[in-house]
């Protein structure tokens, strides 16, 4: 489905002067990235797939670290005889891959590899993981051993001649210079948050956004509202359990913007009449009713809206400290270095306040404490060996382990701003 550049010209398998690629996702920036190449090539269509590969011609793997968006793409070079694969940043667009006897399968969903013809064998340290601890895609293996992850922030070169395949991280994480005012960085990252969305709003389809009620979603859709499109349609989830609905939330921002939002009633039966039209969509278990709910706003979104991509908040919890967990790390760093004073005062303001350590409940925190696992799921597996979820050095280790492991892959989340597309 395209979302740049609608004409057929643009259709892949896309080729230019030798240079073939077929490509899942988006760059974002595409529209800098060619200005930047001025007038060095002749381009022949408005798409940021032509753009990827111009931009490999003149930079190589080394040019994708300047890449803003999503993506898991295949290029042949027939001129250097090699193929490159690569995938974005925090694995936000799916890419499976078979190795076999000198054979590359690969592909965005692991039911089309079933269908080559592969003798496939569960991985059963894959499937402890998940009946132990929930734990989904905290490596680069499936539930199947001949099936497994690219990893992400990747690119990897197959020379054809010689048969030497060569990995290449072209980004790691690095801690940007920040200014020291508290009400500067504030500024700092509402421009970058700004210029996130307007990046995320090039297109040439209809967009709209999920605003479940939490503050990442009404952040987003409200900046988007203010400062880019006043016409900007919203999409919700919402629930008569009150202890699962933020409908609340949603009610309020939409009536104080005069937002145009559009709901959804998930119900419990909902969940039991659909989920295993969802386990065949998504190739294997996921850990959370939500993704069933937000599979039945999509295909509410899909009969009923003239919409074609979503852009969401999932992955700011990780960025902004936004799980109850965060608290307990922070707690943890605290009695680290020996601030016991300033340890004591934090768990006295959250008890009295209500915040925190109230609200986090007792089967959410058993999961960071070690040893620590659900006596009734023992019969499920061989051992009692667990990923241990609960160690970190800091709390920005932390966050970049949720961000490459435990949280933003299973979701295939980017930072702050994801956009997904209605198929």
């Amino acid at each position: 489905m395209s979302i740049i550049d609608l004409d057929v010209s643009s259709n892949q398998p896309f080729e230019s002067d030798g240079l073939h690629i077929i490509f899942n996702g988006e760059i974002f920036n595409y529209l800098e990235l060619r200005n930047e190449l001025g007038n060095e090539y002749q381009f022949r269509t408005n798409s940021d797939t032509e753009v990827i590969l111009q931009y490999y011609r003149k930079h190589g793997i080394a040019g994708f670290e300047k890449f803003n968006g999503m993506w898991a793409f295949v290029i042949y070079d027939s001129i250097r005889k090699k193929i490159i694969i690569s995938r974005d940043r925090f694995s936000i667009k799916p890419l499976y891959i078979v190795e076999n006897n000198g054979t590359i399968l690969l592909s965005s969903e692991i039911k089309a590899l079933k269908k080559c013809g592969l003798s496939l064998s569960p991985d059963v340290n894959s499937v402890e993981r998940f009946l132990n601890q929930m734990l989904i895609d905290t490596s680069l293996s499936t539930f199947y051993n001949e099936i497994k992850i690219f990893p992400a922030m990747t690119a990897r070169e197959i020379d054809l001649k010689t048969g030497k395949t060569t990995d290449q991280r072209y980004w790691n994480f690095s801690m940007p210079e920040m200014p020291a005012a508290y009400g500067d960085r504030k500024e700092v990252f509402r421009n970058l948050l700004l210029d996130s969305l307007k990046l995320r709003l090039r297109s040439d389809v209809p967009l709209g956004t999920l605003l479940s009620g939490g503050l990442d979603s009404s952040a987003i859709t409200a900046l988007i509202h203010d400062h880019i499109n006043k016409d900007v349609q919203s999409f919700s989830v919402v629930s008569d359990e009150r202890g699962y609905s933020e409908e609340s939330f949603v009610d309020l921002l939409v009536k104080q913007k005069s937002i145009h939002n559009n709901k959804l009633l998930f119900r419990p039966e909902d969940a039991l009449e659909n989920i295993d039209r969802v386990l065949q969509i998504q190739d294997e278990p996921f850990g959370s009713l939500s993704v069933v709910a937000q599979y039945l706003l999509f295909e509410k979104i899909k009969k009923e809206a003239n919409i074609t991509v979503l852009l969401s908040g999932q992955g700011a919890d990780e960025v902004l400290l936004g799980y109850h967990k965060y608290f307990f790390f922070y707690l943890q760093q605290l009695k680290k270095n020996h601030r016991y004073f300033k340890l004591g005062g934090q768990v006295f303001s959250s008890l009295l306040k209500g915040i925190s350590v109230k609200q986090f409940t007792w089967k959410q925190a058993k999961r960071y404490l070690p040893g620590r696992t659900n006596r009734g799921r023992d019969y499920f597996t061989r051992s009692l060996q667990q990923d241990a979820i609960w160690q970190f050095d800091s709390i920005t280790d932390r966050q970049i382990q949720d961000i490459n492991h435990f949280q933003s892959r299973s979701w295939h989340t980017m930072k702050t701003v994801i956009r997904w597309s209605v198929t």
